[in-house]
């Protein structure tokens, strides 16, 4: 199982590979150096065995 978000070019913004009993993520909005994402729109890619799905996200980042 794996999820992964990538930004509206196709790069791989975060990676999250879940243990296999959990169920929720949460994404606080940081790529996978740490930083902060700006707000915009984002794909969540989730692969399960031979299942595959691609779903379009808003995010908003918080205002300071």
């Amino acid at each position: 199982v794996s999820l992964r978000i990538y930004d509206a070019t196709g790069r791989l913004v975060k990676e999250f590979i879940p243990p296999t009993a959990s169920t929720a993520l949460t994404w606080d909005g940081r790529d996978e150096s740490g930083r902060k994402v700006r707000s915009g729109v984002y794909f969540l890619r989730f692969e399960a065995g031979e299942y595959r799905a691609t779903e379009k996200l808003l995010f908003l980042s918080p205002r300071p």
